[in-house]
């Protein structure tokens, strides 16, 4: 009898073909393949994530905060201190703020940037301290000795007049000083400029030292902040800087940012290193 089967539907080898359950197992393998692949993304979000913890970063930017306090005195100290101002400590003061950050786990651009501001607050306000510092030892210095006894006595006769004056009245003040001896013979016309540096700096000196019957060291004391008041730091400050202070300042704030970054970057290599490896054992 004839076989009703036609040949091409039968195998050679007379056994059913293995072709048609490998879609199946294709499609699940496939699937498992599509299913770890999402695991390992997730898995490497994860990681990225515990690497940049917002928890932590009102603890480095304290942390940091108080290292920039702390590197601002020691570069005010240098500045004050040794009359000199050297630049890599400016770029060591950098530094040290982002390093403090990092130490207690500070990480992401976050963290960067404002490590980057607290650095330039630390070189600027140590320059500035510094600045401060030393003028009010040359002051001391130079000018300490000027008020001495003999001159405190002159003030206090000169203050129980100023005490009845009237300041408003500018002639009466002007009277006043050229009555007793504040004009020179080679300027024996008071200018504006020291009549209002009479009625905005003396007279205020004059009034206390009587009101309050001011001591001795009371009353020098107050003669040398009335000097340190007249001079305009924030301007003698500008007027000292060099482009050697802005690169110092630059690369104290650039290494500040890149410790925090770098720090960061490291950290997220490690964490996808680590969940690679576990996806390859698994």
């Amino acid at each position: 009898m004839e076989s009703n089967e036609s040949p091409s539907e039968t195998p050679e080898n007379g056994h059913e073909s293995e072709s048609a359950p490998r879609a199946p197992r294709s499609g699940s393998r496939g699937r498992r393949e599509s299913g770890s692949s999402s695991e390992r993304v997730a898995a490497l979000r994860a990681a990225q994530a515990e690497v940049i913890r917002p928890e932590k970063t009102p603890i480095a930017i304290g942390v940091a905060s108080g290292a920039a306090v702390l590197g601002a005195i020691i570069w005010a100290l240098i500045i004050s201190q040794m009359d000199l101002e050297i630049g890599y400590v400016a770029w060591g003061v950098g530094g040290l703020v982002g390093f403090a950050a990092v130490v207690v786990g500070g990480r992401g651009t976050l963290v960067a940037g404002l490590c980057g501001a607290l650095a330039l607050f630390a070189i600027v306000g140590g320059k500035y301290l510094g600045f401060e510092w030393s003028i009010e030892k040359a002051i001391e210095k130079n000018l300490g000795t000027s008020f001495n006894q003999q001159l405190y006595e002159i003030d206090q006769s000169w203050a129980e007049d100023v005490a009845g004056l009237d300041l408003s009245n500018r002639e009466s003040v002007v009277t006043y000083l050229e009555e007793n001896g504040w004009n020179t013979d080679d300027s024996p016309s008071l200018s504006k400029m020291e009549i209002d540096d009479f009625i905005e700096f003396e007279a205020p000196i004059l009034a206390k030292l009587h009101q309050s019957k001011q001591t001795f060291e009371e009353w020098r004391a107050s003669r040398l902040e009335q000097i340190k008041a007249q001079i305009d730091k924030t301007q003698m400050l500008i007027d000292s800087l060099e482009p050697i202070d802005l690169l110092f300042a630059g690369l104290g704030i650039v290494t500040a940012v890149g410790l925090v970054i770098r720090k960061t970057q490291d950290d997220e290599a490690a964490a996808r290193r680590a969940v690679l490896r576990e996806h390859r054992t698994d």
